[in-house]
């Protein structure tokens, strides 16, 4: 398990390694840390990684990457979530056609206690069903984080018929963690959670991603799209969390590649979509104000 620097994890991301550093502040909020736990997932494997603050700390935000190989690899989510008031989990499927090395981080804050909400939803299985939940915060307090969990329900075991895809998970509003999923087949519970705070203040920032030039995928015959946002907060501010928006439209046709805080004020989410031309996607990132209370 690695602590990492702000401006250590932007560097780290651009050259694919991994590096850990001893505790340091970041940014001006000498409490916030980023973990981070490696795992490797076989191809065409569904797979989990735990990732855990220090014991005193708790999470507020969670993030993945795939170490990507082809022109169109990544991951099909199943969750991405708050394990408990120290963990985050991510458990998806690998999209790719070999083993890849998948890395999980969560966001600590030291010393700090948050309030906790969930809401699951159960849908039917035999056909393409599309579903939306929300997780809400009590009034007073403020969505610092949250994530979305999908599973067969009474089972641990993820594994069965037809696809799950999570398209949103990501802040709505001051109080409200939003998931949005794609299910088939097999009956699935969709999970919402929300990560509240009532001593600070927060906003949300989002940015619409920027499509690039893919490459040619032969087993495809097609072009990918790579498309990636960066969302950043506001000077003196520190990112509690992030989210991202696929549109329903890119359905079996768009993989996840990287979501994950970058240094101490930016989320940095990419995703590859196959034969698309300007990809509809956004990504979040919560804020915390790191001069003090709202």
């Amino acid at each position: 398990m690695g602590r990492l620097k702000g401006a250590g994890r932007a560097a780290i991301l651009c050259l694919a390694a991994f590096a850990a550093s001893a505790p340091l502040a970041l940014g001006g909020s000498p409490d916030r840390s980023v973990e981070s736990e490696d795992e490797l997932f076989g191809a065409g494997d569904f797979g989990s990684v735990l990732t855990q603050c220090d014991r005193g700390d708790e999470t507020t935000g969670g993030g993945m990457t795939f170490d990507v190989n082809t022109a169109f690899g990544g991951a099909l989510v199943d969750g991405l979530f708050p394990g408990n008031s120290r963990s985050f989990r991510l458990e998806a499927r690998n999209f790719e056609s070999a083993e890849v090395e998948v890395e999980g981080f969560a966001v600590c804050f030291e010393g700090e206690s948050f309030e906790r909400e969930k809401r699951t939803i159960t849908l039917p299985g035999g056909g393409d069903v599309y579903a939306s939940a929300k997780a809400k915060c009590p009034r007073g307090t403020s969505v610092v984080g949250g994530g979305v969990d999908v599973a067969a329900p009474g089972k641990r075991a993820r594994r069965g018929s037809g696809s799950v895809e999570v398209l949103q998970s990501r802040p709505q509003g001051n109080r409200r963690w939003l998931g949005r999923v794609f299910v088939e087949l097999t009956p699935r519970e969709v999970t919402v959670f929300a990560i509240c705070d009532k001593r600070n203040s927060y906003k949300t920032v989002s940015k619409t991603a920027v499509g690039q030039p893919g490459r040619s995928d032969r087993a495809r015959r097609t072009n990918v799209d790579v498309a990636t946002a960066t969302p950043r907060c506001p000077r003196g501010g520190v990112s509690t969390s992030g989210g991202w928006q696929i549109d329903d439209a890119y359905v079996g046709t768009s993989a996840l590649h990287d979501v994950v805080p970058s240094g101490d004020r930016e989320w940095l989410v990419r995703a590859r979509f196959l034969a698309q031309v300007d990809p509809s996607f956004k990504a979040y990132a919560v804020c915390r104000d790191a001069s003090g209370h709202g």
